[in-house]
């Protein structure tokens, strides 16, 4: 880990008697390696401070808001349908398991679909017969449903009725105890013999092998992949990323940049060359994600990404631009114009930069002219 050299300060607050260790205070920064030697003499470690403000929470929807979404992400054929009783819905159903598992589709697709070594992400309701709502709500906990199908363990029967649907398919499910939880049933939530109707929609199919599949595995799996399908699959990602980028689908650039960056900032390497390779994709990755946050209008945001591509290449053109850019929007003048300088050192006759200088002063002129008018009005409420 990295330590700031010449940061390291006594502690008086850590008394100090015989045969107790004494401790220094290390601050972490770029540029030096914390040593087993300096946790023996008993550093304490504390985080470099971070100048830019923390990054735009989304903003997550409130209980009966959620309760709504749940209420609008139901069909009209599941309001009217999984009131009625079970057993009454079964004619009109495919059977996919004889006395076992029941499927009737919503909305049909064409999409990819669902493999047995696949991971997926779905949302679904879940009902017992006659209640009109539901046990449990994927949508209720933020975020869909995420099982690699050959790994993660599901009920039986609603494993079966997956594995004959595809990406945007969207279908009623109906599964005997037999095929779900049998005589036990769940404690409190699910009796026993009970059958179960889920509501179930796939959003998205990743086949073995994608950045998704991958973080579904041990480290011990991923460390068997080689380096080289490791990296493939991560360019292959980027390059999804900017093609929405490039059509205007920010939010989905956001989602593949972002989980590309989680897993190689997580992805153990063997050489020194392969770390190389990795950084040198981070960085690019990094300064992709700002931009598009950029573009997202969430400025401090993308000030986290530009740090972290700055701490890898602190020449990084495109990551000091970007910087700057962050935090003129955010309103943080004086540092806009810095990192924007730091840019002129590197390539003088971007005009792009100095058109970015420009408009810095500008704002700087209308401010000062705002503040005149200010301390005017002030003066002659004062005099009158």
């Amino acid at each position: 880990m990295p330590v700031d050299e010449g940061k390291a300060e006594n502690l008086d607050d850590y008394p100090s008697t015989s045969g107790q260790q004494s401790f220094n205070r290390v601050t972490f920064g770029p540029g030096a390696k914390l040593r087993l030697k300096d946790l023996n003499e008993g550093v304490l470690v504390n985080e470099e401070e971070n100048p830019d403000p923390p990054p735009e929470e989304d903003v997550w929807p409130s209980k009966d808001e959620l309760i709504q979404l749940v209420e609008d992400y139901r069909s009209k054929e599941e309001k009217e349908e999984h009131v009625v009783a079970f057993k009454d819905m079964i004619p009109a159903m495919i059977c996919l398991r004889e006395n076992g598992v029941w499927k009737r589709t919503l909305r049909s697709s064409d999409g990819v679909p669902v493999e047995s070594r696949c991971t997926i992400h779905f949302h679904y309701n879940a009902y017992l017969d006659g209640d009109k709502v539901p046990f449990d709500a994927s949508r209720l906990r933020r975020e869909p449903e995420k099982v690699r199908m050959n790994k993660t363990p599901l009920i039986f029967g609603l494993h079966i009725a997956l594995m004959s649907m595809r990406e945007g398919e969207k279908a009623e499910i109906l599964i005997s105890p037999q095929y779900g939880l049998g005589e036990q049933g769940h404690p409190k939530r699910i009796p026993g013999n009970a059958y179960l109707l889920y509501i179930v929609e796939i959003l998205h199919v990743f086949p073995e092998g994608n950045i998704q599949d991958y973080e579904n595995l041990s480290l011990e799996e991923v460390m068997e992949i080689p380096f080289e399908k490791i990296m493939d699959e991560s360019h292959r990602e980027k390059s999804s990323g900017n093609s929405y980028f490039k059509h205007g689908k920010y939010r989905d650039a956001r989602h593949k940049y972002h989980k590309t960056i989680e897993f190689l900032e997580k992805y153990i390497h063997c050489t020194p060359e392969q770390e190389q390779e990795k950084q040198e994709l981070l960085e690019k990755l990094y300064t992709n994600l700002a931009s598009t946050y950029l573009k997202l209008n969430k400025p401090r945001s993308a000030m986290v990404p530009c740090r972290k591509a700055v701490t890898l290449n602190p020449k990084n053109f495109k990551a000091l631009f970007l910087y700057g850019k962050a935090k003129f929007e955010d309103y943080n003048l004086e540092e806009a114009r810095q990192y924007f300088e730091k840019c002129l050192t590197i390539n003088p006759n971007s005009r792009e930069v100095q058109d970015e200088l420009i408009k810095i002063e500008k704002r700087d002129k209308e401010g000062e002219e705002i503040s005149k008018q200010m301390f005017k009005k002030m003066g002659e409420s004062l005099f009158r």
